[in-house]
C-alpha cells in the first residue's frame, strides 16, 4: 500500500473538511420557516365521549414549503395524572397560508388541560 507524501496528505484532509463544512450550510439556506397557530373552535359530549374540533393555521413565507407539524393535546385522567397525544400532520404550503381542521376525540371522564400547534421541521419542497 503506498502512502501519499505528508503534504499532498494534509490538502487532502483540508479539501474534505471544506466540503464538510460546506454542505450543511447549503441545506440551512434552503430551510424554511413557518409559524402555526390552534384554536378549539368546538367542543361537544355525547354520552361517553367528547367531541373536540380544532382551526389549525399555518403558514410560511417559503416559496414552497414541505412543512411538518403536530396538534400536542393535553389531558387530564380521572385520577390527576395528565398525558399527551400527538397527532402529526404533513402539508405542502406556496407561499401562503392554510387552515386545517382536526377532531379528536377523548374519553368523557377525562378533561381538556391544552393544546397546541407546533412546527416540526420546514423544508425546501426540493428536498422531496
Amino acid at each position: 500500500m503506498s502512502r501519499l507524501p505528508e503534504s499532498r496528505t494534509l490538502k487532502l484532509v483540508s479539501c474534505l473538511l471544506l466540503l464538510a463544512l460546506a454542505v450543511p450550510v447549503a441545506s440551512i439556506a434552503d430551510e424554511c420557516s413557518a409559524e402555526a397557530e390552534a384554536r378549539l373552535e368546538h367542543s361537544d359530549r355525547d354520552g361517553d365521549i367528547t367531541h373536540l374540533q380544532f382551526k389549525v393555521d399555518v403558514s410560511t413565507q417559503a416559496d414552497c414549503g414541505k412543512i411538518l407539524w403536530d396538534l400536542v393535546i393535553e389531558e387530564q385522567l380521572p385520577n390527576g395524572q395528565t398525558k399527551k397525544i400527538r397527532k402529526p400532520f404533513v402539508i405542502t404550503l406556496h407561499n401562503g397560508s392554510v387552515q386545517s381542521s382536526v377532531r379528536h376525540e377523548m374519553p368523557g371522564s377525562h378533561s381538556l388541560v391544552s393544546y397546541e400547534a407546533k412546527i416540526v421541521s420546514c423544508g425546501s419542497c426540493e428536498d422531496v
